[in-house]
C-alpha cells in the first residue's frame, strides 16, 4: 500500500494512489495515529508536506518539522464569542502559528470565521469538567453563560462540552509555546479545577483568567476557592483584571499580550502605567455613558 521510512524518530508513509504525491505523514512517535488537524505540530508539518509535494518534491527534507526541537507558539481562545480576542491575536506581529477559538454558541461562530486566516480553527464546543450537553444561556451575549443565575433574557440553546483535560492531554504539547485566555462567564473554575487536578496546567506558558464567577448569585466564593487551590500548587496565572487595561476590549486585549511579549522595565508601562490611566478614565467613562449617553 506504500513504502515507509523513519527519519528523527518518527515513521512517514508514502500512500499508493493515482497521484504519486499523495504523502501520508504518520506521527507514531507523537501522538500514535494519523495526521490530525486538532495537533498544532502535525498540522503544521502536513501543511508544509502539501506545499512540496504540491511543488514536486519527492522528499521531506530536514530538518523535519516534528523533530522534537520544533517548537510552534498557540493560543487557546477558551470563551471566544465573536472573535474580539482573534481580532487582536491574529496580527502577524504576535508570531502565533495557530489560534483555537473556543466557542459553543452557533450564533456567533460567522462572526469568527470571518475573522479567521488560516492559522485559525474554530472549535464550536466549550471546554468543562467532562464531555457534556449543556444549556447555554443568552447565547450570542457578552455574557452567554451556564450558570442560568446569571442569565438576562429566557434565551438559551443547548451546546457541546468537552473535557478540558482530556482536550489538552490529546492536544497540547509541553514543549509549545501555550498562551491561554479564559472567559467563559462563571465556568472557569470547572475548567480550571480539572486542568489542576489533571497535571495539564503545567503545559501552559501564559494563563490569564476572567473570573466571572464572582458575578454568579451565589456562587461568589468559587473564586476565593480556585485562587487557593492555584496558589497552593504553585500554579501562574494572571487574573484579567490585574492586566486588561483600555477604553475597549481590543485595546484590552493588546495591552494584555504587550505586556507577555515585553521584557524588563518595559512590563512596568503595560502594568503599573496602564493600570494608573485605567483607574483615571473610569470614572470619566463610566459618566459620559452613564450620564451624557456617549461612547468613545
Amino acid at each position: 500500500a506504500g513504502a515507509e521510512y523513519s527519519s528523527a524518530g518518527i515513521n512517514y508513509r508514502w500512500v499508493a494512489g493515482p497521484d504519486w504525491r499523495q504523502l501520508d505523514l504518520v506521527c507514531r512517535a507523537r501522538c500514535g495515529a494519523s495526521v490530525s488537524w486538532l495537533c498544532v505540530r502535525c498540522a503544521l508539518a502536513s501543511a508544509r508536506a502539501k506545499a512540496l509535494t504540491s511543488a514536486g518534491s519527492r522528499e521531506f527534507p530536514e530538518p523535519c518539522p516534528l523533530d522534537s526541537h520544533s517548537m510552534a507558539k498557540v493560543l487557546l481562545d477558551v470563551g471566544a464569542h465573536i472573535g474580539e480576542t482573534l481580532k487582536v491575536a491574529r496580527d502577524p506581529k504576535w508570531g502565533f502559528d495557530a489560534i483555537y477559538c473556543f466557542e459553543p454558541a452557533p450564533q456567533c461562530w460567522d462572526q469568527i470565521e470571518a475573522l479567521a486566516d488560516q492559522r485559525v480553527t474554530l472549535l464550536p464546543f466549550g471546554l468543562w469538567s467532562e464531555d457534556a450537553t449543556l444549556t447555554l444561556h443568552d447565547p450570542g451575549l457578552v455574557g452567554a453563560s451556564l450558570m442560568s443565575a446569571k442569565s438576562l433574557t429566557s434565551d438559551s440553546v443547548e451546546v457541546q462540552l468537552r473535557s478540558a483535560s482530556e482536550w489538552f492531554a490529546a492536544n497540547v504539547s509541553a514543549s509549545d509555546e501555550v498562551i491561554v485566555k479564559i472567559n467563559c462567564e462563571g465556568a472557569e473554575c470547572e475548567i480550571l479545577e480539572a486542568l489542576l487536578t489533571a497535571g495539564e496546567l503545567s503545559k501552559i506558558d501564559e494563563l490569564v483568567v476572567h473570573f466571572d464567577v464572582k458575578k454568579v448569585p451565589g456562587k461568589e466564593s468559587e473564586e476565593r476557592r480556585i485562587r487557593d487551590k492555584l496558589e497552593a500548587a504553585g500554579v501562574p496565572y494572571r487574573d484579567a483584571d490585574s492586566i486588561f487595561f483600555g477604553k475597549n476590549i481590543y485595546d484590552k486585549t493588546t495591552n494584555w499580550l504587550e505586556y507577555y511579549h515585553a521584557t524588563g522595565p518595559k512590563r512596568l508601562l503595560y502594568s503599573v502605567v496602564r493600570r494608573a490611566e485605567f483607574a483615571i478614565r473610569g470614572p470619566i467613562y463610566e459618566f459620559r455613558v452613564r450620564y451624557l449617553r456617549l461612547r468613545p
